[in-house]
């Protein structure tokens, strides 16, 4: 089975996140349309919560796309200082060993 880069994986990632915000998360905005409009007017955390209990669905879609983009958030910001550490560690490596 052959390697994947972890570029790959970052796009792909990426990728899915776009594909679910575009298809879930319009459909689940288009339903809270009325309670966003309701939330423009006069926002309170009580809107915010009946618009979630009596939207389900819209509101799991919503709560999915940004979990899954929180989570590519931290995946690859977990991948980019992982690089960066690799990459101090080496160079410090290497002029600890030249001297």
């Amino acid at each position: 089975m052959p390697r994947t880069s972890p570029q790959f994986h970052a796009r792909s990632r990426w990728r899915l996140v776009a594909l679910c915000w575009l298809t879930i998360g319009s459909l689940s905005l288009w339903a809270l349309r009325d309670e966003i409009g309701l939330w423009q007017s006069h926002f309170t955390w009580v809107a915010v919560r009946y618009a979630i209990v009596f939207n389900r669905l819209p509101s799991l879609g919503l709560a999915l796309c940004v979990g899954l983009t929180v989570a590519t958030l931290i995946s690859h910001s977990h991948h980019l200082c992982d690089r960066h550490g690799r990459s101090t560690h080496r160079s410090t490596h290497r002029s600890t060993h030249h001297r």
